[in-house]
């Protein structure tokens, strides 16, 4: 009986020891990093920011660090009305440029342009997150496009932009608008 006391003491002393190390977090990370905790699964999401937008233009991106702590995926994004009409999730990819050239050839002619290739944006239904892997959503690669801004996104601005995730649900997170990464 002795020995059971003793475990539940030391359970509830880890237990109240990680919860007061959590608390104790420096106050950048709190303003840089979000989390959802649940039982089966953590999200975490850090470096948040999105790029401010000229003013002629009628989209934004956002970028991120996504961690679960088990599988899950970024399903979907929303923001209010007032700042976009919709969002998606997106993805630049290389597009090969040779229009019906069989890619076992050499492409090593620099006079065809359409050898090149070039980036091209498109959308894609899910973002993976494999347990434990910081999965970036940068320039030039994964991102969250605000299509049909109402207004420009202004550097000093913050946007609450609530991500969808197959098994974690919905998380609200607060993301500031800068001219570059933080």
């Amino acid at each position: 009986m002795k020995t059971k006391n003793m475990l539940r003491v030391a359970v509830v002393g880890i237990a109240l020891a990680s919860m007061g190390l959590a608390a104790c977090g420096d106050d950048s990370s709190s303003k840089d990093s979000s989390s959802i905790n649940n039982p089966q699964n953590e999200i975490v999401i850090s470096g948040q920011w999105i790029r401010t937008s000229p003013n002629a233009t009628t989209t934004g991106a956002a970028y991120m660090t996504i961690t679960a702590s088990t599988d899950d995926a970024l399903i979907g994004a929303s923001v209010d009305a007032s700042i976009a009409e919709s969002v998606e999730l997106h993805e630049m990819v290389m597009t090969s440029g040779h229009m019906g050239i069989n890619d076992d050839m050499d492409h090593s002619s620099m006079d065809n342009p359409n050898m090149s290739g070039e980036m091209k944006m498109q959308q894609v239904m899910e973002i993976e997150l494999p347990a434990g892997t910081a999965v970036q959503l940068k320039p030039g690669g994964l991102h969250i496009m605000f299509i049909n801004l109402a207004q420009p996104l202004v550097t000093g601005d913050t946007i609450q932009l609530t991500l969808t995730f197959r098994n974690a649900g919905e998380i609200t997170i607060d993301v500031p608008v800068q001219e570059d990464a933080p």
